[in-house]
């Protein structure tokens, strides 16, 4: 790994592990491993879970075996054999032309082996702790999906496949609830009846080799995170599992993007990670101001009035960084794509001015005229310390954002003159 890769790997990481994966940014993994759906937390969930069920019927087993009760039960039959007469008065008869009682019922005690319900409750904790971690990460990745869904929702081929892999992404995590749920049913049809969970170590704790195991990796169970480590080195040790490092340089420009307009006193509202993961939506807000981050929408002109700008013409257009204010009487919108493509690349950011128009009209001389992006910049690994303008309007231009030889103050200024502009046309 360069130098870069390494300072944005570390920056990243820094914020969330999750930046450092493919998400949507890459091909679609031949591998399952890294597909498993939101980041290394779902894969760690998905592997706990997996880890456990697969450790479910050797617990009951050994549980059976070693920890077995004799229960002594007694059953009524109607043969005397190894048996006394029942006292029950329905369990006799009259001998034919007397009235002398006989017994016809008899009472045989039987003897069964029923396991151990104290470290059966327990694993029933365990289980039921993994399934409340499990869903509660998969109400947020659904979340996060749902927010991708509609920004990169469009009718191109690149659409539709965007669509088919962010569904692709819930699944592990909804069979895995369905691997916990059948874990919990296997136990009680061990003990045969409902039994309630205890999260008391049971005493003495089973001797069993497979429950010493479950007691050694308690945490990964309970916790999943706590294998989050030992997951993100696996991660970074394989590029296969990581995304190319365009899509990391990406990401970073947005981590500092975020940080630049928080040092000016504007906070996300919501989730910042799905977003810059997977594509999506953040409002910053400061007071009773608020500015709309799109993270690589797809613009469309089904969807110009919601997100507040479309194409022109039918094309599908996809910024990586867009910025909406409420200014003007209407929306104005700004363009940040980073890029490591050189200056050629960096030179043909400013086609946004061209191919983006707002679906709100602004008037010159009372004439209502197309409303343009403002700016339209990229974002370049350059190691100088101030911006560069592409034409004599500061319209375009890059930013120079190196990641090794950081420096904060271009981008600072940069995003003073959009949050001036907000200011003063607000």
């Amino acid at each position: 790994m360069n130098d870069m890769a390494s300072a944005i790997a570390s920056d990243l990481r820094s914020f969330s592990q999750e930046l450092l994966e493919r998400g949507l940014a890459t091909p679609m993994a031949t591998r399952p491993t890294s597909y498993a759906g939101g980041g290394s937390t779902s894969q760690a969930i998905v592997g706990a879970v997996l880890r456990l069920a697969k450790m479910v019927p050797a617990l009951l087993d050994e549980v059976d075996m070693v920890e077995g009760l004799a229960v002594e039960e007694v059953r009524t039959t109607s043969s005397p054999l190894r048996a006394t007469p029942s006292r029950r008065p329905n369990d006799h008869a009259l001998v034919d032309g007397s009235s002398r009682l006989v017994p016809v019922r008899w009472l045989q005690p039987t003897h069964r082996e029923e396991p151990a319900l104290q470290p059966l409750r327990w694993l029933l904790h365990v289980v039921a702790h993994l399934e409340s971690v499990l869903g509660r990460h998969l109400d947020r990745v659904a979340k996060q999906v749902h927010d991708a869904a509609i920004a990169r929702s469009g009718s191109s081929g690149y659409a539709v496949l965007d669509s088919e892999r962010l569904v692709a992404m819930l699944e592990p995590l909804k069979r895995s609830e369905q691997v916990l749920s059948l874990a919990k049913a296997q136990i009680r049809h061990r003990v045969g009846r409902q039994i309630a969970e205890s999260d008391r170590l049971p005493v003495p704790f089973p001797s069993a080799p497979v429950w010493r195991a479950l007691r050694r990796d308690i945490e990964a169970f309970k916790n999943p995170r706590a294998s989050l480590p030992e997951l993100l080195r696996t991660v970074l040790a394989d590029p296969t599992d990581m995304a190319d490092l365009p899509f990391l340089y990406q990401r970073w420009c947005g981590l500092q993007l975020l940080r630049a307009f928080g040092r000016s006193g504007w906070s996300p509202n919501g989730d910042t990670v799905g977003p810059l993961f997977l594509g999506g939506h953040i409002q910053l807000v400061r007071g009773d101001r608020a500015i709309e981050l799109w993270v690589e929408p797809r613009l469309t002109a089904a969807k110009a009035a919601q997100i507040g700008c479309g194409p022109v013409g039918k094309t599908e257009w996809t910024p990586d960084y867009l910025m909406v204010t409420r200014t003007r009487a209407g929306r104005d919108v700004f363009v940040l794509d980073p890029t490591l493509g050189g200056d050629e690349a960096a030179a043909e950011k400013d086609k946004y001015l061209r191919v983006l128009v707002s679906p709100d009209p602004t008037h010159v001389a009372g004439v209502a005229v197309a409303r343009k992006p403002v700016r339209s910049w990229a974002c370049v690994p350059s190691a100088k310390g101030f911006c560069e303008l592409a034409d004599p309007e500061g319209k375009s231009g890059s930013i120079p954002m190196n990641p090794v030889q950081w420096r904060a103050e271009p981008l600072e200024a940069w995003v003073q003159d959009l949050l001036q502009f907000d200011a003063a046309w607000g």
